[in-house]
């Protein structure tokens, strides 16, 4: 007698005095036709031997087959005579549907096969599990198109978010009144958003983000009245916001952003009272923005970024004091930052820039003492930095660069010692680099570039251990390069071209192995390029460029990395014809009027990228390598 009769025989002897469940099934049928369908099935795995099925097997024991209602992942009813519940999420199992015999379950409620490894279509015959509340086959890689599910009249839960499921959103789905939550996100349907979703009254969460949706959003979507969820994101959806949304009273999260939504912002949305989270970003909204927004005092993000927004932040926009994520930047809003904005004492992320703001920086931000993102460049601001921003003592990003600020670095920014991005380049800000931002020990970029910043550079600077970028060009500094910024062991980019420093280059500088970025162009410097720029091999750009630089090249065959490369217009000299190697990456080398002499080295044909060899004014001699001329 094979272990599988014999597992049968003795489950029905066990189980037979009792059937609680009322479901009318007899043991022998339904736990022989279960077990036997999920054997059969688990056999046509890739991957059927993975750990957590390993006790799905018929054998011997010293009183009785391992019965299949105790097998991992399977739920009986109370009389343990049929299976009610299939639930194996995350076993990445390794196979299809398509001999999964779905008529064998007839009393299961809920299955869930969620987890990366299915692939094919969705079989039409399960249809036939008529008593299924949840059926989840998410984050897989299913495929084809979703078969009819109109049978499933009693399903509360369908999750069949992150697949490859295709073509048109079938209008049965709109038959199934039960449905609670509907997940078909992250696939690739097409098509319009079907009416008769409307239809599902009881409906709490609707995921249709990250397909290929287009058309309007349907003006009945305002009948689904218990909806908590709407999540349209990512979809060429098109047209208005309907304004029937404001009847979806209970919504607490609306996402309809990365579309191509036009027309203005309903005003109506000011009613949505219940809002936690509105994403609009990323449309062509277009006029201003309603002011009924601040009816919204239970509102923790908005995002309106990336549209065709116009006119004044509204000025009671600091009545929504719950919000913690506020982000209106890529827009075209003028006008000055309403004072009331102080009041929004939880927010943490502020990102107002690229829109035409203008007039000071209030200092009533600096009350605003839990924000750890700040972003208000590319606006039109003017007047001093507020020593009020000193206060935020919690900020990691500040970004004030591209605007028309002016006067002094504060000192008092030395105090936001958890700043790690301090961003205020492209201004008119004068005077010295403070001695106090070396107490920024977490900051990991410093851009002042562009600016009309004076005096030498802090010693200070060097404090600053966490650097990876120093962006100090194009201002009016003097002095020399300070020897100890090679002690910035994670320094990626060193730019401070456009000064006017003067000296030698310091020689232990370029030791760093994470060096990137060495610019130093246009300044009075002299003396020589540091031997072992290259000693890291990471160095890509070096740009030293139209200053008095003096002796030879370094060896730069061990550069591979290099991209660029500007030595014109100094006082270089020696022979070039061994100092360099093949660069992959190389697109430009200028080493025109210096007083190199020597031969052109066949190596330059080996570099495929490039396309930019400047030499002129020079002693080169010899022939050109006909390997320079196949380079294309």
């Amino acid at each position: 007698m094979s272990f599988f009769y014999l597992c049968v025989i003795i489950l029905f002897l066990s189980t037979s005095s009792a059937f609680g469940s009322g479901l009318g099934v007899s043991s022998s049928q339904s736990s022989s036709s279960e077990t036997e369908a999920l054997l059969k099935w688990k056999a046509t795995l890739q991957n059927y031997s993975v750990p957590a099925l390993r006790c799905w097997k018929l054998t011997l024991s010293s009183s009785a087959p391992i019965p299949c209602c105790n097998w991992f992942g399977i739920t009986c009813n109370k009389a343990r005579t049929s299976m009610v519940e299939i639930s194996l999420p995350g076993l990445e199992l390794q196979g299809t549907l398509h001999n999964f015999t779905f008529s064998s379950f007839p009393n299961l409620f809920s299955l869930n096969l969620s987890g990366k490894g299915l692939t094919g279509a969705i079989p039409d015959q399960i249809g036939s599990l008529s008593k299924l509340t949840n059926l989840d086959l998410s984050n897989n890689n299913l495929s084809g198109v979703l078969p009819p599910l109109s049978n499933l009249s009693s399903l509360h839960f369908l999750d069949l978010y992150g697949n490859e499921i295709s073509g048109t959103i079938p209008l049965e789905i709109g038959n199934m009144k039960n449905l609670v939550e509907l997940a078909i996100g992250s696939n690739k349907f097409t098509g319009m958003i079907p009416h008769v979703l409307a239809n599902i009254s009881d409906l709490h969460f609707l995921y249709l983000h990250t397909n290929e949706l287009s058309g309007p959003i349907p003006y009945a979507m305002g009948n689904l009245e218990n909806l908590v969820t709407l999540d349209l994101d990512a979809n060429k959806l098109s047209g208005p916001i309907p304004h029937s949304l404001s009847n979806l009273s209970r919504l607490e999260s609306l996402y309809l952003f990365d579309n191509q939504l036009s027309g203005p912002m309903p005003s109506e949305i000011g009613d949505m009272k219940n809002l936690i989270d509105l994403e609009l970003s990323h449309n062509n909204l277009s006029g201003p923005i309603p002011h009924s927004l601040s009816n919204l005092t239970r509102l923790e993000t908005l995002y309106l970024f990336e549209n065709q927004l116009s006119g004044l932040v509204p000025s009671k926009i600091g009545d929504m004091k719950n919000l913690i994520d506020l982000e209106l930047s890529h827009n075209s809003l003028s006008g000055p930052i309403p004072h009331s904005l102080s009041n929004l004492t939880r927010l943490e992320t502020l990102y107002l820039f690229d829109n035409q703001l203008s007039s000071l920086v209030p200092l009533e931000i600096g009350d605003m003492k839990i924000l750890v993102q700040l972003a208000l460049q590319q606006n039109k601001f003017r007047g001093p930095i507020p020593h009020s921003l000193s206060n935020l003592t919690r900020l990691e990003t500040l970004y004030l660069y591209s605007n028309q600020l002016s006067g002094l670095v504060p000192s008092e920014i030395g105090d936001m010692k958890n700043l790690i991005d301090l961003e205020l380049s492209e201004n008119n800000l004068s005077g010295p680099i403070p001695h106090s931002l070396s107490n920024l020990i977490r900051l990991e970029t410093l851009s002042l570039h562009s600016n009309q910043l004076s005096g030498p550079m802090p010693p200070e600077i060097v404090d600053m251990k966490n650097l990876i970028e120093l962006e100090l060009s194009e201002n009016n500094l003097s002095g020399p390069i300070l020897h100890s910024l090679s002690n910035l062991t994670r320094l990626e980019s060193l730019s401070l071209n456009s000064n006017q420093l003067s000296g030698a280059i310091p020689q232990d500088f370029g030791s760093q192995a994470s060096i990137v970025k060495f610019q130093l162009c246009n300044n009075l410097l002299s003396g020589r390029l540091p031997q072992q720029i290259c000693q890291g091999r990471s160095l890509q750009r070096l740009v030293v460029q139209n200053n008095s630089i003096t002796g030879p090249i370094p060896d730069f065959r061990n550069c591979t990395s290099l991209m660029r490369v500007r030595l014109e217009k100094n006082l270089l000299v020696g022979n070039i014809t061994d100092s360099f190697g093949v660069y992959p990456h190389l697109y430009y080398i200028d080493m025109s009027y210096n007083r190199l002499y020597g031969e052109l080295s066949p190596n330059w044909g080996k570099c495929k990228n490039l396309s930019v060899l400047k030499i002129s004014g020079n002693n080169i001699s010899g022939k050109i390598p006909p390997e320079i001329g196949q380079l294309t």
